[in-house]
């Protein structure tokens, strides 16, 4: 099986790669729900900060350690760090996010203003 790789050792690489996590994002009246993958990233290096208009999120997955008295032949997966930046519209009270990770999926709570949920206006008789 790892006939393949006998001679052609990949040596652990010290880089770390940038990627742009994928992401979904739900909404209804009066909440907006992102949901960003970020597979492997360790809880303690998520950060979600707000500059401005830009909500922005950063993950951390380290590199793989190597098992001792195990030596690397092959190596495809490496450290990650997650980037993504989102335009909050005015719409969004920016003193009211929550957010949590849960099985590699950074998800953002988000809650519209006052002034952006619809209202129901009573008609007078």
């Amino acid at each position: 099986m790892l006939d393949k790789f006998k001679g052609n050792k990949n040596k652990q690489l010290e880089e770390t790669i940038t990627v742009i996590p994928v992401a979904n994002i739900y909404g209804k009246d009066e909440h907006i729900i992102l949901e960003v993958e970020m597979p492997g990233a360790d809880k303690s290096s998520l950060d979600v900060s707000i500059d401005g208009n830009i909500l922005q999120l950063t993950g951390v997955k380290e590199k793989d350690k190597v098992d001792k008295g195990y030596e690397l032949v092959h190596q495809e997966r490496y450290a990650v760090t997650y980037k993504r930046s989102f335009e909050l519209s005015a719409d969004i009270d920016r003193n009211d996010l929550k957010a949590e990770y849960v099985n590699g999926i950074l998800k953002i709570y988000l809650k519209k203003s006052e002034k952006a949920q619809p209202k129901k206006i009573e008609i007078q008789i």
